[in-house]
């Protein structure tokens, strides 16, 4: 709801009913009661009195003398049921024949004044200009409760929206990380391959020389078994990466550590890139080793792109711990060249890169910031000065993730 339309009806013009069944009493109510503030609205039966409520919003009616006292009730009982939830005040006004028994009846109904007859002007004003204000500030508060209502169903929808932007990139960034490993596993399987290749070509030519025995081919069967377990392992090791994390754990920092740099050290070494691992044995963290390892497997393959055309004769890839008090601090630390100082401020914005457009989606870093704020609590920032870049991950002890 807009403000407009709350500051409208906290200032607008109110209805009061009244209702006698003398139309002369209802015209000195109106002469009484009139004001710039007020629209008095007059009611000489119960049926007026309904009809009134029926095409107008009301919120005060001042129930005088009816035919009898159950007339009163009824009228009052209707009031409340079609009002529903917006606010209005009875002021009874009657002269008390039954004793106070009659005016607790009427306050159990809802009512919230009664007036006894005969009474002051000035007693009546005050108490219709104090009930009529305690309205406005009622209703007020009613159209207040229905904007917040409606700001909190708004930023619902946002907060909504944006986690599922978060599992769009999220399963954007599994995609490109499923393609990393593709390319691993292809690298991986490469010198089994080879392997297996050279000693079935051996074995067909031995054939064809006439030389081959039973040892040959024993040989020959044991040399492919053998590659055979390597290819299958790893596979699994990549299968075990992939596999989602279930439960929390406790875990090896320096394992996570060697895990990524083994399934990546084909492609490293390829590249001339030495890695090392200098994290400390010791160190163990709560939490869910995948998604760290998703982080690490970003942060090397970023670094061995940024090694792509460098004429560093010594390439290198360092991750060092520190085990503080309160917090373990990872580092990882390369000689790629660095990141100009005109943009490392958005390097974890979303879709942010400086790699050609089938190389990078830019949403690797984010999404590891993201993975080590939430799932670790942590923090993650970078570091560049000159060729060098370090990447430190802050992640405090006694985390659950």
């Amino acid at each position: 709801m807009r403000l407009e339309e709350i500051n409208a009806k906290s200032h607008g013009v109110l209805n009061i009913l009244v209702i006698h069944n003398s139309k002369v009493d209802l015209k000195l109510y109106q002469k009484l009661l009139n004001n710039k503030k007020r629209n008095i609205l007059t009611a000489s039966s119960r049926k007026e009195a309904l009809e009134r409520l029926e095409k107008h919003e009301i919120a005060l009616v001042l129930l005088d003398s009816i035919k009898s006292d159950k007339d009163g009730i009824e009228i009052a009982q209707e009031i409340f049921k079609k009002q529903g939830s917006k606010s209005v005040s009875i002021i009874f006004i009657n002269e008390l024949k039954s004793g106070h028994d009659e005016v607790l009846k009427n306050f159990e109904l809802g009512t919230v004044d009664y007036i006894v007859k005969p009474f002051d002007n000035h007693t009546l004003q005050n108490k219709v200009h104090i009930f009529c204000n305690q309205h406005q500030q009622t209703e007020l508060l009613r159209l207040k409760q229905i904007e917040l209502e409606d700001s909190v169903r708004a930023l619902k929808g946002e907060i909504e929206s944006n986690r599922e932007k978060d599992r769009l990139m999220f399963r954007q960034a599994k995609l490109a990380q499923m393609g990393e490993m593709i390319s691993m596993i292809a690298h991986q399987w490469r010198q089994p391959l080879v392997v297996i290749s050279s000693a079935a070509i051996n074995l067909i030519m031995k054939d064809d020389l006439g030389v081959c025995n039973s040892k040959d081919i024993k040989e020959c069967s044991e040399t492919v078994q053998g590659q055979t377990q390597n290819l299958s392992k790893i596979i699994d090791e990549f299968i075990n990466f992939t596999k989602p994390a279930k439960l929390k754990e406790v875990f090896s920092l320096k394992k996570i550590v060697d895990n990524i740099a083994k399934m990546m050290s084909p492609q490293l070494l390829g590249r001339n890139i030495k890695i090392t691992n200098r994290v400390e044995e010791n160190i163990e963290l709560m939490g869910y080793p995948k998604e760290l390892e998703q982080v690490l497997l970003n942060l090397f393959s970023n670094a061995r792109d940024a090694h792509e055309g460098s004429l560093s004769a010594h390439k290198y890839i360092e991750v060092v711990s520190e085990n503080k008090y309160s917090s373990i601090t990872l580092y990882v630390r390369d000689n790629a060249g660095g990141i100009a100082h005109n943009i490392i401020d958005r390097i974890f914005n979303p879709y942010f890169t400086t790699k050609e457009e089938e190389k990078g989606t830019g949403i690797g870093l984010y999404m590891s910031k993201r993975i080590v704020e939430h799932s670790f609590k942590g923090r993650m920032h970078v570091l560049s000065q000159g060729d060098k870049t370090e990447f430190l991950i802050h992640i405090p002890k006694g985390t659950d993730g």
